[in-house]
């Protein structure tokens, strides 16, 4: 879990950036 993706990031609410 370095950077969450579009996916993920939905989940986490965070940038993938």
């Amino acid at each position: 879990m370095l950077f969450p993706t579009s996916a993920q990031e939905s989940s986490r609410g965070l940038p993938d950036a």
